[in-house]
Parts: C-alpha cells; sequence; structure tokens
C-alpha cells in the first residue's frame, strides 16, 4: 500500500575553500590534522548542498537549517565566524550543537565529509540525551559509518530515539529484528514492536506493519483483513496514518467517498498533514463533497503550514490558474520553488521551465539547469531528458554534448522518449558520441515508434 494523496493531480508545465584548525580540546574529539590545516568549504558550498531534494529529505532538516541560520552560516560575510562559534559550543559540550556539527559532516554541508568525526559528535550528543543524534548515531552503527558495523548498538540506539519521541526509529528497530542481519532474527518482536508503537500513534509503525500483513513481508502470508482489522483498531486510537489509509481503503476500494472524507477529515485532525492536501483536492473536485474552491485553499493552506509538498504544488496550481485566487503566476512559481526544495520533482520542472523561458519571471537559464538538475536527482524522467537538453544546447551549463545524449538516454530507459531522435542525431553526425549510422537508424526508429519528433540539425549543437 503506498502513501500517496488522494486524489492528487500533476500538471507540468512544460568554493572558495578556507582553512580552520579543529583540535581536541575536551570532550574526547579527535579531530586530526592533515597538512597543519582542516579544510571548510564555503558558504556557497553548503548553500548548493543544502537545497539538494535529497538533503532538504533528510530527517532534521529543519532544525539543522535553523540553527544553520543563528549561527550566521547560511550568509557568506559571517559564515566563518558562524562556523567557530558553533564549534566552540559544541566543544563545550552542548549537545544540540555537537548534533548539527555532527550532521554537517556527515553530509558534506559546508565542511568536508568526515563519517568517523560525525559518529564521535553523534554519540557525545546521544549520551546526553539528545534523541536526534540518537537516531543518527543508530544509523552509522546500523551501516558501518564512520564506526565498526554493529546491528546490536544499532538497535540499541533506535531504541533510545524511538522512546525519545522519534517515530520512525520504531520502524527501522523491527526492521532489525525482521531482518536478522547482524542481529538474532525475530518476527515475533518486530511485529509486537511495531503493534505497541502504532497503538501510541506511530504512523511508520502503523504503515510497516499493515504492509507487512497487506503484502505477504518477512514470511507472513498475505492477510488483507488483518491489515483492515488493524487499521480499525489503530484508527479508534487516534493513529493519522491509519486514518489517512482508511481512507484509500473506502475511496479507491468500497467507492464511499462521503465516509472516505469523514476520514481523511479525521486524519487531518490526528495531525497526518498529508490528509489536508487530499482534502483540498477533492474540495476541488466535489468528491464526496460540494465543490468549493475556498475550503481547498484553506485545506492547502493548512498543509503548507505543515510542509506537505503537494498541498504547496497544488495551492501554486491554483495561483497560476487563477482558481479560487486572484491570478498570480510569479507567486505560483515561488511555491513551486518551495515545494520542489522539499522534493516535489515535477514543481522543480515547472519552475524550471518558467525561469528558462521567462515567464511569467526573469529569464535566468542558470537556475533553470539547477531546477532541472535537482528534477534528475529525483530520476524524474522528464528532469532527465530536460537536463540533457540543455547539455546538447549548452543552456545555463557549459555545453556537453556527451552528457547530454547520456542523460536523454536515462530518460528513455524510465520512459520519457523525446530525446531518442536527439540521440540519434548525435550517432548520425558523431556529435557526443562516435558516428554510426546503424546506431542513428535504431533510434530514430525507436523516436517514430514513440512518436517522438526527429529534430533538425541545429537542435544538437556540435
Amino acid at each position: 500500500m503506498k502513501k500517496e494523496p488522494v486524489g492528487q493531480s500533476f500538471c507540468v508545465i512544460c568554493s572558495a575553500e578556507f582553512n580552520c584548525c579543529l583540535r581536541e580540546i575536551d570532550n574526547n574529539l579527535h579531530m586530526e590534522r592533515e597538512g597543519g590545516e582542516y579544510h571548510r568549504l564555503s558558504c556557497k558550498a553548503l548553500e548548493t548542498t543544502l537545497a539538494r531534494p535529497k538533503i532538504q529529505k533528510k530527517r532534521a532538516i529543519r532544525q539543522v537549517s535553523a540553527v544553520l541560520e543563528q549561527y550566521g552560516l547560511r550568509r557568506g560575510a559571517t559564515f566563518e565566524s558562524g562556523l567557530e562559534s558553533l564549534v566552540a559550543e559544541a566543544r563545550r559540550g552542548a549537545p544540540k550543537e555537537q548534533f548539527v556539527f555532527g550532521w554537517m559532516l556527515s553530509n558534506g554541508c559546508g565542511v568536508a565529509k568526515d563519517e568517523k568525526h560525525a559518529a564521535e559528535f553523534f554519540h557525545l550528543a546521544a549520551d546526553q540525551g539528545y534523541t536526534e543524534a540518537a537516531f543518527h548515531l543508530a544509523t552509522c552503527y546500523k551501516w558501518g559509518r564512520g564506526v565498526d558495523m554493529d546491528r546490536l548498538k544499532a538497535a540499541e540506539w533506535y531504541e533510545r530515539a524511538a522512546t525519545g519521541g522519534i517515530d520512525g526509529a520504531w520502524d527501522f528497530l523491527g526492521r532489525l529484528y525482521c531482518t536478522g542481519v547482524g542481529i538474532e532474527k525475530d518476527l515475533p518482536k518486530a511485529l509486537e514492536i511495531w503493534a505497541r508503537a502504532a497503538e501510541g500513534g506511530s504512523e511508520q509503525a502503523c504503515f510497516r506493519l499493515v504492509n507487512t500483513y497487506l503484502e505477504g513481508k518477512f514470511g507472513l502470508p498475505k492477510d488483507e483483513k488483518k491489515a483492515i482489522s488493524l487499521l480499525e483498531q489503530f484508527g479508534e486510537k487516534g493513529n493519522g496514518g491509519a486514518l489517512f489509509y482508511l481512507a484509500l481503503d473506502v475511496f479507491n476500494n468500497k467507492g464511499d467517498a462521503t465516509k472516505g472524507m469523514e476520514f481523511l477529515q479525521k486524519a487531518a485532525d490526528a495531525g497526518y498533514k498529508e490528509a489536508y492536501n487530499s482534502l483540498g483536492v477533492n474540495y476541488m473536485r466535489g468528491y464526496g463533497v460540494e465543490k468549493d474552491e475556498k475550503k481547498a485553499i484553506e485545506m492547502y493552506r493548512k498543509g503548507m503550514d505543515r510542509g506537505d509538498m503537494y498541498a504547496y504544488f497544488n495551492m501554486a496550481q491554483m495561483y497560476f490558474s487563477g482558481l479560487g485566487v486572484r491570478m498570480d503566476k510569479v507567486k505560483a512559481c515561488q511555491l513551486w520553488e518551495v515545494a520542489g526544495e522539499i522534493g516535489e520533482p515535477v514543481s522543480l520542472l515547472n519552475a524550471g521551465k518558467c525561469y528558462e523561458e521567462g515567464d511569467p519571471v526573469l529569464r535566468d537559464v542558470e537556475k533553470a539547469a539547477t531546477l532541472f538538475q535537482h528534477a534528475a536527482d529525483l530520476k524524474h524522467p522528464i528532469g532527465l531528458y530536460n537536463l540533457g537538453r540543455i547539455y546538447a544546447l549548452g543552456s545555463g551549463v557549459e555545453l556537453n554534448s556527451r552528457r547530454g545524449i547520456e542523460l536523454m538516454h536515462e530518460a528513455a530507459k524510465l520512459g520519457h522518449f523525446d530525446g531518442l531522435g536527439v540521440i540519434g542525431l548525435g550517432y548520425e553526425e558523431g556529435v557526443g558520441v562516435p558516428c554510426d549510422t546503424a546506431r542513428a537508424i535504431v533510434y530514430y526508429q525507436l523516436a517514430k515508434e514513440a512518436s517522438s519528433r526527429i529534430p533538425e540539425s541545429s537542435q544538437l549543437i556540435k
């Protein structure tokens, strides 16, 4: 059972380095010197890393961003002094700063990536009861990142994180016992962990337990009745995720839109953020409720307040089309950018197209290229194609025909075929790839079968 908003709709409109000594002063920090210096990255490099959708989707990103802003690391003029202050506080034993600096080291964000020292900082903060650090330390032990792999220690720290209030830690803890890799396999214990956590309101544990029965995972037979029974049980106790899943079941399998909307509203009232977007979509469609654009906007705004990327996306659609609000395409582009930063790929494509075409915002091909790159990083086929296209044209990026063809080929493998003709042209004229008439014919035929227009020579810059 996939976790997707009900009625979700999409519409594509289509460093300078400087140095810093990080010496061991106390707290068992073992920052070793290399050539007498340590290298930190620039503020620009930090911002580039933070902007990546994969980074934005990481847990604790908002908490980390707030601390970076607090210490001035997100402004070039104060980046160096801010980082020195942050590290000084970490050395003095401040757990929040220890965690954030560990996060920076772990992700290579503003400083050179160093998983060993990241794990040390996570440990220092976790020992003081900082739950986010406990979760990250558990992940270090699970995968052997900066420490020796130790699934028993991973389980210990996941449990500390979970009891400290981190929902997802219950899921990871149960999965350790399910797989039995580096730890004794114990499926009943895993199921018990998930059930107990779901009853306490854990959405992640609820999803994992229900999907285990629904899809017959970890050696258990499929049992849809058991899965629905669990959803009803957890839903009665106010689990927002369970209520959302019940809405999906009613919409998709029972055809009762009115009952589905009731479950969605209960899920939203329980704090399940994705439910607001789904409510908004259905108010727009008049599905299970009287059509009401103002109510849809209200739901989208509530979803946005809770950081839901789909709510940002659909609110942008409202501004772009002038539905329920005064048409404002610049505002729409801004909201697509926010949704894209959170990790919604179609929003990245929409905003990228706006900047590439200079409508409704000032034309900025470099920004468009960055947005397409982020969409490609998420493996969206149109993002891969658009990035390939601008590499082939040298628009906003350095001309690289070979890279362009590689990206278009990757897009085609994922189902977007608009670049097949360009690939054929590349082989025909020997641009970006060796000249190969036979291959060119094959790609032209594939383009024809996919109804992809065969381009003129001028469309591929030599």
